[in-house]
């Protein structure tokens, strides 16, 4: 089952609770100091490793929870609130939810 990327709904011209315009700036900021450290990444991927839950997840790119992980955290970076409630309407959030926590988790033990 595919999430479609595109909403059907008009954008709203309400503040977006979930757009945290400090979170963004920190995460492009990581992002461009990520490209260029290799050690840091291949920590990333030995830790993504380590942890059962993620491993099976994230180390086939063939596998199909991995394509939709991916979509959606795409998809997340533009629709969060959508992403969220088209996943509840599937009784697929907790899936997801507990997959952002354990992948947010990893990168928090990198960083501290």
């Amino acid at each position: 089952n595919m999430i479609p990327m595109q909403s059907t709904e008009p954008p709203s011209t309400k503040a977006n609770p979930l757009h945290l315009p400090e979170v963004e700036k920190v995460m492009s900021s990581l992002s461009a100091n990520l490209s260029g450290n290799r050690a840091l990444l291949e920590s990333i991927a030995q830790s993504i490793t380590k942890n059962p839950k993620l491993a099976s997840l994230l180390s086939d790119p063939n596998n199909p929870k991995y394509r939709q992980n991916m979509q959606l955290l795409q998809r997340m970076q533009s629709q969060p609130k959508e992403t969220l409630q088209q996943l509840k309407r599937e009784g697929k959030d907790k899936e997801f939810i507990e997959f952002i926590r354990e992948f947010c988790g990893v990168l928090g033990d990198e960083f501290l």
